[in-house]
C-alpha cells in the first residue's frame, strides 16, 4: 500500500522526535532549541495528516518503565521542567493556573507517538494512523502545544534565539 507524502512527512518527523526523546539529551541552549523544532514539527506534521484506519485499545504497561526514566531524569535534561499554564485558556475570565512539567509533556507526546509508530513497524498502517490522529486530538496535541508555548517562553529570553 502507497503512503501520501504527508503520512510519510508525520512518521520521519514522529521516528526524529523519538530518537532525540529517547537520548540523554543536555540541559542546554542547543537541546532546548532542538526540543522546539521537534515538537513543532511533529505538531504540524500531525495537523496535516489525514484520517485512516480505526482507533485500537492499548495497554499502558508498556510505558510504565519509560515514563519512571523520563520522570527520574535518567533519559535527559532540559534547563527548566516545571511551568504555569492555563489547562483550558478559551474560557474568559480564565481559570485557575496549574503546574505543568515539561517532562511529562516530552514522555506523553513520546508514548502516544511510539505506538503508533510500533504499529506501524508490525504492519498496521491504517491503525497506526487513526492513533496518532486521535490520541492528538485527545492527548498529545495538548502535549505538544503546552511544551511549544513554553519552549518559545524560555528560549525568547536567552540571548541568541533570534
Amino acid at each position: 500500500m502507497i503512503m501520501c507524502e504527508k503520512t510519510e512527512q508525520f512518521i520521519a518527523a514522529a521516528r526524529r522526535y523519538c530518537e532525540w526523546a529517547e537520548s540523554n539529551y543536555r540541559p542546554d541552549f542547543k537541546s532546548t532549541m532542538q526540543a522546539l523544532e521537534l515538537i513543532t514539527e511533529l505538531y504540524l506534521c500531525g495537523v496535516r495528516l489525514s484520517s485512516e484506519g480505526k482507533n485500537m485499545e492499548y495497554t499502558n504497561a508498556r510505558f510504565a518503565k519509560i515514563r519512571e526514566k523520563f520522570r527520574g531524569g535518567c533519559r535527559g535534561s532540559l534547563p527548566f521542567n516545571c511551568y504555569s499554564q492555563l489547562f483550558n485558556p478559551i474560557p474568559v475570565p480564565p481559570e485557575k493556573p496549574i503546574t505543568g512539567t515539561l517532562h511529562d509533556d516530552i514522555f506523553d507526546i513520546y508514548r502516544d507517538v511510539s505506538r503508533g509508530l510500533s504499529l506501524l513497524d508490525a504492519g498496521y498502517r491504517q491503525h497506526a494512523v487513526r492513533t496518532w490522529i486521535v490520541n492528538m486530538q485527545i492527548h498529545w496535541g495538548q502535549h505538544a502545544t503546552s511544551a511549544i508555548r513554553v519552549l518559545h517562553c524560555y528560549l525568547s529570553q536567552e540571548e541568541g534565539f533570534m
